[in-house]
């Protein structure tokens, strides 16, 4: 098995990962039981505007996991950091096929180390709904559950709360 190149770009290199988040898209559209609609209809180019913007306002890390036998990006992982606000890993992802091979963990120790770098008093990872695996794989380095943010689908939007 040859090794896996890491690669550590900036935001010129997000291009190169539409592929990728496009897969991951697909995932969470398929895993998602209430809000099938947001990756239905989200597109990488208003992500990437995301994370464009994330660096212009501060600090945004694109690291990207590539064979270098096929010369194929494998995964990739952006975190960011902003003055005032907790580092956050924004997004990962690894092809299925390079799945097990420590490559996720790597990415994401790499994302860890550059927050712990910068000052990050919090770290903080958003996972989508219905992606349970993403929940087991993000307690390997360590983290715990600080808090659970729920999110009303849109279809609720129409009932009505009433006070007794």
């Amino acid at each position: 098995m040859t090794p896996v190149e890491y690669v550590l770009t900036d935001v010129s290199a997000l291009e190169s990962i539409r592929p990728l988040w496009n897969q991951l898209n697909e995932h969470n559209l398929r895993e998602s039981r209430y809000f099938r609609a947001h990756y239905e209809h989200g597109s990488f180019d208003d992500r990437k505007t995301w994370f464009e913007n994330l660096a212009r306002n501060g600090s945004l890390r694109v690291e990207i996991a590539r064979d270098p036998d096929l010369a194929w990006d494998i995964g990739y992982c952006i975190s960011s950091m902003n003055s005032g606000k907790p580092g956050e890993i924004e997004s990962i992802f690894v092809l299925e096929a390079y799945r097990n091979r420590a490559i996720g963990s790597t990415l994401v120790n790499n994302s860890l180390m550059w927050m712990g770098d910068c000052g990050a008093a919090r770290i903080r990872v958003s996972i989508a709904d219905g992606n349970e695996s993403a929940s087991a794989f993000y307690k390997k380095p360590g983290s715990v559950r600080d808090c659970q943010s729920l999110k009303f689908p849109v279809k609720w939007m129409e009932i009505r709360f009433h006070s007794p």
